[in-house]
């Protein structure tokens, strides 16, 4: 994945690890030649960003949250 600094992407996505945060077009395009040559970052990346969704984002990670903020 490539994706701008905006919003919450900074804070979702860890630069180099899970996806790319490009700041300009020269960096969405060496990026994306980069993703589309090196078939091993983009499994690496895949899988780095699948578990960062799993450990943060799912009902169960977030289990304990929601059920507190029902009983406030």
């Amino acid at each position: 994945t490539v994706a701008t600094p905006m919003g919450s992407v900074p804070y979702v996505m860890e630069d180099g690890k899970s996806g790319f945060v490009a700041q300009d077009g020269q960096q969405w395009e060496q990026r994306i030649v980069e993703l589309i040559e090196d078939s091993e970052l983009r499994q690496a990346m895949s899988e780095r960003a699948r578990q960062l969704a799993h450990e943060h984002y799912t009902l169960g990670a977030n289990a304990e949250r929601i059920v507190s903020a029902f009983r406030q």
